[in-house]
């Protein structure tokens, strides 16, 4: 473990606020004429570093600083640079947020692996899950897919990932289609909870191949 000086760890924050205020296309830069430790903007740095090490989310803050300047852009701070960290109470804006989103993705793929579970459990040995799922009991019905998702017994983000499932959505008429979210949302879905690797690592071990990774 390396251990940083404190003119270092403030270095490091600010880099990382500088790197993601380019992709808003803002710039924020430390005078190289003068001491730097003598400005405004040091202090907004130093007292934010005080702020995270006393709750020790060093580790965390990349994904801090994302928050803090998607929370500035949405409110129109971004012009206010270095000082969107010294912003009152900012910080526990962002942490709520961020604690509410791992919250949200934990009950989504929690819902995905019970899903898998259930199809699994109706699976007959031998079968593959996407004859299951496009299945109608008879031949009035809805497929076992329509079916067990409108009776939440399988989840939209499990059909959202899954291969299986994406096959049989392939075999439904357009009016039992209309019964699901729209591709698009399915696919915005996707790419958010793939986007997560370590969503995307739990998963792999629930659904192995089954897993849709693009």
């Amino acid at each position: 473990m390396v251990i940083m000086s404190r003119e270092e760890q403030i270095i490091k924050i600010y880099t990382l606020l500088r790197s993601v205020l380019r992709r808003y296309r803002r710039v924020i830069s430390l005078p190289t004429s003068t001491d730097p430790t003598k400005t405004y903007s040091w202090r907004y740095l130093e007292r934010f570093m005080q702020k995270i090490e006393k709750l020790k989310l060093e580790d965390s803050l990349p994904i801090i600083i994302e928050a803090i300047v998607e929370y500035a852009h949405k409110r129109g701070l971004l012009h206010r640079g270095i000082a969107i960290l010294d912003q009152k109470n900012i910080l526990d804006i962002v942490l709520v947020k961020l604690e509410r989103e791992d919250k949200e993705e934990e009950d989504i793929t929690k819902a995905i692996e019970d899903s898998e579970m259930f199809v699994r459990k109706q699976l007959p040995e031998g079968s593959k899950a996407h004859f299951l799922l496009a299945q109608r009991p008879n031949r009035t019905a809805y497929s076992n897919i329509t079916r067990w998702y409108k009776a939440n017994q399988i989840s939209i983000g499990y059909i959202a990932v899954s291969r299986e499932c994406k096959k049989a959505l392939g075999t439904l008429s357009y009016d039992e289609l209309g019964l699901f979210p729209q591709p698009v949302d399915l696919l915005r879905m996707r790419l958010q909870l793939i986007s997560n690797r370590g969503i995307v690592e739990r998963l792999k071990t629930t659904l192995g191949s089954d897993l849709v990774e693009d």
